[in-house]
């Protein structure tokens, strides 16, 4: 949990310029990307708490 939180704070909190998404292609990056960066973790987050009913709906 505290890798989590902790990964959160960094992704949060980081200067972004350019990101590769998963074709390996460079881009700047977007909101989304954070966005996308930020629900794995929090996915991640609910399942160790065991309350993966919160985004399994």
């Amino acid at each position: 949990m505290r890798e989590a939180l902790k990964t959160l704070i960094e992704y949060n909190t980081a200067e972004f310029g350019n990101v590769r998404d998963g074709n390996g292609k460079e881009h700047e990056a977007r909101i989304e990307d954070l966005q996308d960066m930020n629900l794995e973790v929090l996915y991640a987050m609910c399942d160790l708490l065991g309350m993966d009913d919160l985004f399994m709906e």
